[in-house]
This record gives C-alpha cells, structure tokens and sequence, in this order.
C-alpha cells in the first residue's frame, strides 16, 4: 500500500501508567514478541509521518518515527495532542494511545476515509459512529477551558 502522506499519526504514549502499577505502559510486552508501542506502531506503518508524545520523565528509543515531549507535565493526554498538533506537517492529524494494540489498519482505513475539512474531529465512541462538527465558539471556549486546567496543574505542581 502507499504511505499515507497527508495525515500524520500521532501515538499517545505519556501518563503515568498508574493503571498499569506505574511499569511504563508503551514498554509493557503485548505478546512475548512485541511491546504495546511496537504493535500500535506496527498498524499505523502506512502513515508516513508517525510521532509518539511522551511525557518529561520517560526516556526510550521508539520503532520508527518522532519522539514529542510535554513541555508542561501533569497536563494529561491534551498536552500530547497538543504538542502533536504544533508538530505535525499535515491537514489532519490520526491520534491514538500505545496501550489500544487490538486497532487495525482496517479500522484505520475505514477513520481516514470520513476525514474531511468540514469537520474539526471524528470522534469513535463505544456504540456510536459520529462526526461532530465544532463552531468556532465551542473550540474557543474548549481551549480557554483546557488552558484554565493547565494553569491549575502548573499551579499545583
């Protein structure tokens, strides 16, 4: 298949694995022969651009693509997204966590064909399949939200 040239891929990979008793999530082994971060990186080798977000305090070498770091910690997964969105090349930016191993390059394939510029983002639930489109009010009104929170952590840490 060719390289998917025109959305990157972004893997979440950061956090502080403490649903995973704080072993590092991405290095846990999937199966006895690959990694979490291995396998997810694995499915997402049609994208030509690929980045993985870690946070300040983790340190390793990844399968292929670019390694972004939080430059503020405690922020949660918006800060990788963020940091994901500043360096991307692309339009569209495909995100997912190291620790979702069972997505396919199906699944995948079948996300990338409702990507669109009338839509700000697709979002997967559970049992539903939709896409949200946000107004400008919203997304101003989510990132002072997101950027309220961020103080905050900043503040407590």
């Amino acid at each position: 298949m060719n390289k998917i040239e025109n959305i990157d891929a972004l893997v979440l990979a950061g956090g502080k694995s403490s649903r995973m008793n704080f072993l590092d999530k991405a290095l846990l082994k999937y199966d006895k022969n690959k990694t979490f971060l291995e396998k997810i990186t694995q499915e997402l080798d049609d994208f030509e651009n690929l980045m993985v977000s870690i946070n300040k305090n983790q340190n390793f070498l990844i399968p292929r693509g670019t390694i972004i770091t939080d430059t503020i910690e405690n922020a949660g997964p918006i800060e990788g997204i963020y940091q994901g969105l500043i360096n991307t090349k692309s339009d569209f930016i495909f995100v997912t966590t190291c620790d979702m191993p069972n997505i396919t390059k199906e699944f995948i394939n079948f996300i990338l064909q409702f990507i669109s510029h009338d839509y700000d983002a697709v979002i997967i639930g559970h049992t539903q399949f939709e896409k949200i489109p946000l107004s400008q009010e919203r997304q101003v009104a989510i990132l002072e939200r997101q950027i309220d929170e961020i103080t905050e952590a900043i503040a407590q840490a």
